[in-house]
Formats: C-alpha cells, structure tokens, sequence
C-alpha cells in the first residue's frame, strides 16, 4: 500500500477529474443563474426609473407651458 495511485487504474483516474470537472461546470452554472437574476432585477428596476424620469419631464413641460 505505497502509493495509493498505483491501486487506480487509468480510468479511475479519469472518472474522478470526470466528476471534478463536472462539480466545477455545475458550480459555474449556480453562479449564471444568479448572474441572471441580477441583470433581470437590474432591468425592472433600469425601466421603472425610466418610467419616472419620463412622468417627471411631462410634469415639468406641463408647468413650463402654463407659465408661457
């Protein structure tokens, strides 16, 4: 019982960087989505900005009119 590789053969081998590689893309995949999740909230909020920046220009034109 050396060295604990030498009971590995090539394939063992193999199927674990396998399984390791897998746990990493699967890592990176928890990581999108919450990515996502972030740009989707950030849009919502991006437009409803928007939305009142444009009803405050309205209302300023609005007032501007009147007073010429």
């Amino acid at each position: 019982m050396g060295n604990d590789f030498e009971e590995f053969g090539f394939l063992d081998i193999l199927t674990i960087f396998s399984v390791m590689l897998q746990i990493k893309g699967y890592q990176s995949d928890i990581r999108q989505v919450s990515n996502d999740d972030l740009m989707k909230e950030l849009v919502k909020q991006d437009r409803e900005y928007l939305g009142k920046i444009l009803e405050n220009q309205k209302l300023i034109i609005s007032k501007l009119a009147e007073l010429g």
